[in-house]
């Protein structure tokens, strides 16, 4: 019953400075022919590339604009500054906030700092206290507006398979209770499920259930489609999937145009 409603291109167009887990083989410079290539052998279906500013220009958010792409900054060693002149011609998305990135600094301003003071840029979050301290988080929710704020998994295919090691993008990497890391110590992606990551700040920042259907679902449909259905437009006309949820967020219905499907 599942569908995919757009694709995220996390790269290649990425620095190798802030790689984590993704292979240096595959990253690319920056370029306005292949971005042009990529969307029309998909079927003008990818909705969000993630890349490096730093290592591109201005001309490279235009034409995403252009394509109707939403550009996004990750794996990207790029200042404040930098971030802060893209965001003036399009850019409105960080991916995976704190990971891959510049770490906060006092003197020399990042990533970090702009999403901090720029409160147009969407966030991205991991929210398995893994990925972002439980105590980062609080930080990140008293200074975000809920509006900015997208809680996701970035899990990789190991997330339900037993501990042992696995291939990861071409590297062997070792999958030990709730963390995949490359033989090299990096992080490779997640192992969370997304109920789970919206639990946990559900609880954490003490939500009410407006706001955690805001940084689960109606945040994201917002930026990729510009609209939100309200609640009686989906359900008598479900073109999208949602699920119904018990008051501890476990997923008891999943509702589409095909029907109903209980969740065991």
């Amino acid at each position: 019953m599942a569908k995919i409603v757009g694709i995220h291109l996390e790269g290649p167009f990425l620095n190798p400075i802030k790689k984590g887990a993704q292979n240096v083989y595959y990253m690319r410079k920056a370029s306005l022919e292949l971005i042009e290539r990529l969307q029309k052998a998909s079927g003008n279906n990818v909705r969000l590339i993630t890349y490096a500013p730093e290592l591109t220009t201005i001309d490279f958010q235009k034409k995403l604009n252009q394509l109707k792409i939403i550009g996004s900054c990750g794996h990207s060693d790029a200042t404040q500054k930098c971030i802060h002149e893209f965001t003036k011609y399009g850019l409105k998305h960080v991916t995976h906030f704190c990971n891959a990135m510049r770490p906060l600094h006092h003197r020399t301003p990042s990533i970090m700092e702009e999403v901090f003071l720029n409160k147009n840029l969407n966030c991205e979050l991991i929210t398995d206290f893994f990925h972002i301290s439980p105590n980062m988080l609080k930080i990140i929710k008293s200074v975000l507006p809920i509006d900015k704020i997208q809680i996701i998994t970035d899990s990789v295919y190991t997330k339900d398979l037993p501990d042992g090691e696995y291939i990861f993008e071409g590297s062997m990497g070792r999958k030990i209770g709730n963390q995949f890391r490359l033989f090299t110590g990096e992080i490779a992606g997640s192992i969370s499920k997304f109920n789970e990551n919206v639990n946990r700040v559900y609880k954490l920042w003490n939500l009410n259930l407006n706001d955690v259907v805001k940084i689960s679902s109606a945040n994201q449909e917002k930026e990729i489609f510009q609209k939100i259905n309200s609640f009686e437009e989906t359900f008598e006309k479900p073109e999208k999937d949602f699920f119904v949820f018990d008051k501890n967020l476990i997923p008891l219905y999943y509702i589409n145009k095909l029907g109903i499907k209980e969740v065991g």
